[in-house]
């Protein structure tokens, strides 16, 4: 997960590339006309991108414990099940009821029901305050489109460490 880092800088640096772009905007004749900078200028200006940096920097902090533990020489293979449940779990609480996920042992997360009904309510997501802060900056239904992709990365990725 090499991601992390990269994201957490970005967001250290938000306000400098931020200005930046503005400053470039201020004259036309600074305006790079690269495809880059086009990306950059157009994601600057989405309102929804700080919510979006923020979760991924508050949630790929779970994959990169893991893999770190797993980055070594040693042999790993015999802590590789209950590491991987452990993962799993801690994932699952993100987004799901605590008595659901709790109550289920190990060998049962393959088959955990991953509906709505066990899900927690849009304000009890563990998404990351930094998240929850950008978020209340937004309009209700960007608010709401946003939370909407954000259960649906959960559930996605859920899915995915159940196979």
């Amino acid at each position: 997960m090499f991601i992390g880092p990269a994201v957490r800088r970005i967001l250290e640096q938000w306000e400098a590339i931020v200005q930046f772009v503005k400053f470039l905007e201020s004259d036309p004749k600074k305006i790079p006309q690269s495809a880059a900078f086009k990306r950059v200028q157009a994601t600057v200006k989405r309102a929804e991108i700080l919510v979006q940096l923020n979760f991924i920097a508050s949630t790929v902090t779970l994959f990169e414990a893991f893999i770190l533990n797993f980055q070594n020489d040693e042999p790993k293979i015999h802590i590789i099940y209950e590491q991987m449940a452990g993962l799993m779990k801690k994932f699952l609480l993100r987004f799901m009821k605590g008595e659901k996920v709790e109550a289920i042992r190990a060998h049962q997360l393959s088959t955990l029901d991953l509906a709505r009904h066990s899900q927690l309510s849009d304000g009890d997501l563990m998404i990351g305050e930094p998240t929850r802060q950008e978020l209340k900056k937004l309009k209700e239904d960007q608010r709401k489109a946003l939370l909407l992709g954000i259960c649906a990365f959960f559930k996605a990725v859920a899915a995915f460490l159940q196979t």
